[in-house]
């Protein structure tokens, strides 16, 4: 997979770019997208645009690893694959409790 940013512009693609689905529909936005190196930005038709999915920590234990699994759950119901939820643990996990909450806050729509 290659991010839309590392084309130049007369070589972009015209048809979505979506993961993992083969789509052929014409890309009508873009969406961001977090790769193992990073994240950047793909060009996806509307079919395939995902919002970032809804965390409610509202009533959570505040501890870490409570937070972590609640987070954790959330990735699973919203249909992210394995690979996607050891990929933010990964982040999450790489500092303090402020990066975890960092990490929510970029991965989620947090309440």
């Amino acid at each position: 997979m290659c991010r839309q940013d590392d084309y130049p512009p007369h070589d972009l693609p015209t048809t979505c770019q979506a993961p993992g689905v083969g789509c052929t529909n014409e890309i009508t936005t873009t969406a961001s997208i977090r790769f193992a190196n990073g994240h950047g930005t793909i060009g996806v038709c509307a079919e395939h645009v995902h919002p970032k999915p809804p965390l409610v920590l509202t009533g959570v234990d505040g501890n870490a690893f409570a937070i972590l699994y609640a987070a954790q759950r959330a990735l699973k119901a919203a249909g992210y694959t394995r690979a996607d939820i050891q990929s933010f643990n990964k982040e999450a996990m790489g500092g303090d409790y402020n990066r975890l909450l960092a990490a929510c806050f970029g991965w989620f729509e947090v309440s």
